[in-house]
């Protein structure tokens, strides 16, 4: 059974597994695509490709990518529609430079000017292209009519606008803002003592500003009518409903 504990604001889960010399971490935030603003819609998908590709202060991507390979650590980050999940895989001895290498993606991003100018033009892109698929195009339809008004119902297109004006300054504001213990839920297991996991987390912890968790202030999506939207593709020789 998990043990738990509140570590500088953060609920901490800690469940052994001695089978295998490897620990797993995950930390689930309270923040994704919801908490932008319209403005900088796309941020979240932005981000995805820049916080850990895009190096840090100390390294280049290049170099953090050679780092993190040179250990075998895993290392990944995925911002969604409303939370986003850290996840570090290392071995057991090297458990420490796992967690130095997640400190400095959180807290000292280098967020590469090559790297970030690449995902916006891929998140664009892909933007662009998403009228060929039409089942992409069924969904997202539904999306905005059933969730009309709300953060759920935001047209994805809208980001060929707001994608290329999301700059460093928005990226760094989203983590300071969001990425802070109190908004945070820490889960590790592995071959790893609790006393060692806690004390480890807590001084990774103690790290990041001291701040009170962001309010969420997302209201009920309102009921809908029934729909009937229809979009034309001319030379579409398939259907989707």
């Amino acid at each position: 059974e998990a043990e738990s504990s509140t570590l500088e604001g953060a609920r901490v889960f800690y469940l052994p597994d001695r089978q295998l010399p490897l620990i797993d971490l995950s930390l689930l935030i309270k923040a994704g695509a919801v908490d932008v603003e319209e403005s900088r819609q796309g941020l979240a998908q932005v981000l995805n490709e820049c916080l850990v590709q895009g190096g840090t202060e100390r390294f280049s991507p290049g170099e953090f990518a050679a780092a993190l390979d040179e250990k075998a650590i895993k290392l990944s980050v995925s911002v969604n529609e409303e939370d986003t999940t850290i996840k570090l895989s290392v071995m057991k001895n090297d458990w420490d430079q796992g967690l130095r290498m997640l400190e400095e993606i959180l807290l000292r991003p280098r967020l590469d000017d090559t790297i970030l100018r690449v995902a916006k033009e891929q998140a664009v892109a892909a933007l662009k292209r998403q009228s060929e698929d039409a089942r992409a195009v069924a969904m997202r339809e539904a999306m905005i009519w059933h969730f009309k008004g709300h953060p759920y119902g935001r047209d994805p297109l809208q980001g060929v606008a707001t994608i290329p004006r999301v700059d460093k300054d928005d990226l760094r504001a989203f983590l300071q803002k969001y990425f802070i213990p109190a908004n945070m839920v820490i889960a590790v297991s592995g071959d790893i003592d609790r006393e060692e996991a806690f004390d480890s987390l807590q001084a990774l912890l103690r790290l990041f500003p001291l701040a009170e968790q962001p309010s969420r202030t997302i209201s009920v999506p309102e009921s809908t009518g029934p729909v009937l939207a229809f979009t034309p593709k001319e030379g579409q020789v398939q259907s989707q409903v």
